[in-house]
């Protein structure tokens, strides 16, 4: 009788755990929302950028990297596009249907 409790308790982990993993398996993406939730309150992960004087990613709002602890000109969020200001100072903004950096001051 004692091996039997042994190979009864043996199966029903085993049923316990496949039935968790196809629960899991069927909701992965809310478990990836959940766990967005837990590392990032805010909602989405921080947007990241290259620092431009060590190259490693750093916040986009960052202004000073806290890896070589250069001062770097931040990203700003202005009406959901972003903008930063470029060498020479002219404003530039994120295009995201090019993916790339366009003047401010041309339309």
């Amino acid at each position: 009788m004692e091996g039997d409790t042994g190979f009864i308790i043996g199966i029903a982990f085993s049923v316990l755990i496949v039935v968790s993993l196809l629960a899991i398996a069927a909701n992965v993406n809310g478990i990836r929302r959940l766990l967005q939730g837990l590392l990032f309150p805010g909602g989405e992960p921080p947007i990241v950028r290259a620092c431009p004087h060590c190259r490693l990613q750093i916040n986009a709002r960052a202004s000073v990297c806290p890896f070589c602890r250069r001062d770097s000109e931040p990203w700003r969020q202005v009406d959901g596009v972003w903008r930063r200001t470029a060498e020479g100072g002219t404003e530039e903004y994120f295009d995201d249907a090019s993916r790339s950096w366009r003047d401010a001051s041309s339309p």
